[in-house]
C-alpha cells in the first residue's frame, strides 16, 4: 500500500509505485507545507520517493516526470500542468530526495507539484500553495489627467475607472486601502470597488469617486490583495506584503506599486467641481448729498458695495476644500453683470464707469472665493422733462458666463446642468431728486459789492421747490462768465468772487465787486456747471443758469416795512 497526499490510497509495490512521491521545502520531511510562491520567481522543491506516507525510500532509483498542476479541481488531476513536466533521475545515492527548480510565469491560487513514472497514475504533493503576483499596477482609463488644465476632467464625485493589472492567472478581487491615498492640499474621500479580475489578463476593473477637486496618488500598497494566498494563510506565509523570503516565506498578500501623485507625470484627476454655489450680501446704493439723496444724472455707487460668495461644490454639494490657488479656473472679469431697474420712471439706470472686479479670498482650505465690485459709478439719467422724486431700487444680475469657469463649470442651483443667472434683488438707495440750480437776479447801487444769490431746487412732482437737504453741491466763482455788458459799465470794471457749499440748499458767496461812480449798467452772469462738474444742475433744455445783475440802482432798504413823508 502507498500513500498519495493523506488520503489517497493506491495498491502498488513500492518499488515502482508512481504514487509514492511527496513534494516538500529542500531539507523538509514527507508531509509538511510547500510555502507561498512569486510569479516568475525560481523556487527549488525537493521531490521524495516513499516507503509509506511519512518514510523515505532512500534506495529508490528510477526517472520520473515532475510538474506543476492546478488542483483546484482534483487533488491530483492527470490533464496538462501549469508547466511541462521534466525528468528526474533518482539514483541510491540520492538517498530518495531530488531537488526540482520550478519558475511559472503566471498566477495560481492551489498548485501542487506533481510525480509520474511512466504511464502510471500521478502523484501529488501532500501540500498545496499559491503562485502569488508581486504587485498591481493601477491606472485609469478615464481620469490620467496630471495636468492643471486640459482634459480629461472628471467632475468630483461622479464615478470614474480604476483598474488593477497583475498577471495572467491572477483572479482575485483587488481591495482598495483609503488611508493610502494622497491628495493635495487636502484629501477627498475615494471609495468604491474593484470587480474579480479576469484570470486571462489578471486585470481586475472597478467604479470609484473622488470627492475633492484636484488630482491624488496612491501610496504603495493602496491595492491589495490578502486572500489570493488562503490556502497558504496564516501559517505558509507572513502576515504582510513583502517580496523578500523571511525564514523562507514570502508576505501572504500583495500589493500596487506608489502611484505619486506628480503633476504633468503620474497620479489621477483632472477633478473638478460639478457646480458653484453663490451667495451675496445686501448691497446698498450710495446717497451722495449727505446720506439723503442724488440728483438725477449724478453719478453714485455703493454705500455698501456688492459682495459675491462662491462656493465649489461636489456632486453631493459637499464644499471641495481644493477649488482655489493652482486649481482656480474662474475669470477674474465680470463684464457680462447688468442693472435691471425696478422703478417705473424714464430714467435710465447705466453703469458709467464699470468697476474693479477681482475674484479674492481663495484658499486651498475653504474651496471659497469672493467678489467685491469696487468702484461702480451709477447714474440714474436725467430725462429732458421734469420727474420723480422716487427711491433707487435696482436688481444686480450676473450673467451665466461670468460665473463659468475654463472647465465649464457653473452657477446651476438646481444640479440640471444647466447654467443660470445669479440675481442680487432689489438694491435700495436714497431719494432720486430731478433738480436744478437757480441764479438770481441782483441789483444796487454802483459804489457797493452786489451778493448774487444761488439756490437749488428739485421737482417734487408738481412743481420745483427749494431743494433744502442740499448742503453739499459746492460752487465757485471761477465758473461764472460775464458778458452782455449795458450803460456804462464796461469789461472789467467789476469782478466775480466767492466759493463755497450750499447751506440747505442756499449759496451766499458770490458776489461782483463794485464797478464804481460812473460805471453804472448792467451785465448777463451765466453759471458754467458742465465746468464745474455738476451739470445733473442743468435747467430744462440742458441750459446753465442765468442772471442779471443791474449797478446803479437803489432798491430801498429790505429791511424797511413802511415809509411816508413828513409834512412837519
Amino acid at each position: 500500500l502507498c500513500y498519495n497526499g493523506a488520503t489517497q490510497t493506491c495498491t502498488l509495490n513500492f518499488a515502482n509505485a508512481s504514487c509514492a512521491f511527496d513534494a516538500v521545502e529542500t531539507g523538509a520531511l514527507p508531509q509538511t507545507p510547500i510555502f507561498t510562491k512569486l510569479v516568475d520567481t525560481p523556487f527549488a522543491i525537493d521531490v521524495l520517493a516513499l516507503l509509506d506516507a511519512t518514510t523515505i525510500n532512500t534506495n529508490y532509483a528510477n526517472t520520473v516526470a515532475v510538474d506543476l498542476v492546478d488542483s483546484t479541481g482534483s487533488a491530483c488531476p492527470t490533464g496538462s500542468g501549469l508547466t511541462s513536466a521534466s525528468n528526474i533521475i533518482f539514483t541510491v545515492g540520492d538517498s530518495g530526495r531530488k531537488t526540482v527548480t520550478f519558475s511559472y510565469p503566471n498566477a495560481a491560487r492551489n498548485v501542487k507539484v506533481r510525480a509520474r513514472v511512466g504511464a502510471s497514475a500521478p502523484a501529488c504533493s501532500n501540500d498545496n500553495f499559491a503562485i502569488r503576483p508581486q504587485a498591481f499596477t493601477v491606472s485609469s482609463p478615464d481620469a490620467y489627467n496630471t495636468d492643471m488644465t486640459g482634459t480629461p476632467v472628471v467632475v468630483a464625485g461622479e464615478p470614474f475607472s480604476l483598474t488593477a493589472s497583475a498577471v495572467s492567472g491572477y483572479d482575485g478581487t483587488p481591495s482598495l486601502d483609503p488611508t493610502l491615498a494622497t491628495g493635495t492640499p487636502a484629501l477627498g474621500s475615494l471609495t468604491g470597488l474593484f470587480g474579480a479580475a479576469a484570470a486571462v489578463s489578471g486585470t481586475s476593473a472597478g467604479t470609484f469617486t473622488y470627492a475633492e477637486v484636484g488630482h491624488f496618488g496612491l501610496l504603495q500598497n493602496a491595492v491589495y490583495d490578502d486572500t489570493f494566498t488562503a490556502v497558504d494563510q496564516p501559517d505558509d506565509c507572513t502576515p504582510d506584503f513583502s517580496n523578500v523570503q523571511s525564514a523562507g516565506k514570502y508576505g501572504c498578500s500583495f500589493g500596487s506599486a506608489a502611484v505619486p501623485q506628480a503633476l504633468g507625470s503620474s497620479g489621477f484627476g483632472r477633478f473638478i467641481p460639478a457646480r458653484f454655489n453663490v451667495g451675496s450680501n445686501t448691497p446698498l446704493f450710495a446717497s451722495v448729498c449727505n446720506s439723503s439723496f442724488t440728483y438725477l444724472g449724478q453719478p453714485f455707487g455703493y454705500l455698501i458695495d456688492p459682495e459675491l460668495t462662491l462656493t465649489a461644490v461636489n456632486s453631493s454639494g459637499v464644499v471641495t476644500a481644493n477649488y482655489g490657488g493652482s486649481y482656480w479656473r474662474l475669470s477674474s472679469t465680470l463684464g457680462g453683470r447688468h442693472y435691471v431697474n425696478n422703478v417705473s420712471t424714464s430714467s435710465l439706470l447705466t453703469v458709467a464707469t464699470p468697476g474693479s472686479v477681482s475674484w479674492s479670498g481663495t484658499s486651498d482650505s475653504d474651496g471659497v472665493g469672493s467678489v467685491d465690485i469696487v468702484g461702480e459709478s451709477l447714474t440714474y439719467s436725467k430725462p429732458g422733462s421734469p420727474e420723480g422724486p422716487f427711491t433707487a431700487d435696482a436688481d444686480l444680475v450676473f450673467s451665466p458666463g461670468d460665473l463659468t469657469d475654463a472647465d465649464g463649470v457653473c452657477f446651476d442651483p438646481d444640479g440640471d446642468g444647466a447654467c443660470e443667472n445669479y440675481t442680487i434683488n432689489s438694491i435700495l438707495g436714497g431719494e432720486l431728486r430731478y433738480g436744478q440750480l437757480q441764479l438770481q437776479n441782483a441789483y444796487g447801487p454802483e459804489t457797493l459789492p452786489l451778493s448774487i444769490p444761488l439756490t437749488s431746487e428739485y421737482f417734487d412732482g408738481i412743481a420745483f421747490v427749494p431743494n433744502t437737504l442740499d448742503s453739499c453741491t459746492t460752487y465757485d466763482s471761477t465758473f461764472l462768465s460775464l458778458n452782455n455788458y449795458q450803460g456804462n459799465l464796461v469789461s472789467g470794471a467789476t469782478l466775480p468772487s466767492g466759493n463755497g457749499t450750499l447751506l440747505s440748499g442756499v449759496g451766499g458767496s458770490l458776489s461782483l465787486s463794485a464797478p464804481g461812480v460812473g460805471h453804472d449798467g448792467s451785465v448777463d452772469l451765466i453759471y458754467d456747471l458742465d465746468a464745474a462738474g455738476f451739470e445733473w444742475l442743468k435747467q430744462g433744455g440742458g441750459n446753465n443758469p442765468k442772471s442779471k445783475v443791474t449797478f446803479g440802482i437803489f432798491n430801498g432798504n429790505q429791511r424797511l416795512i413802511y415809509m411816508r413823508e413828513s409834512i412837519w
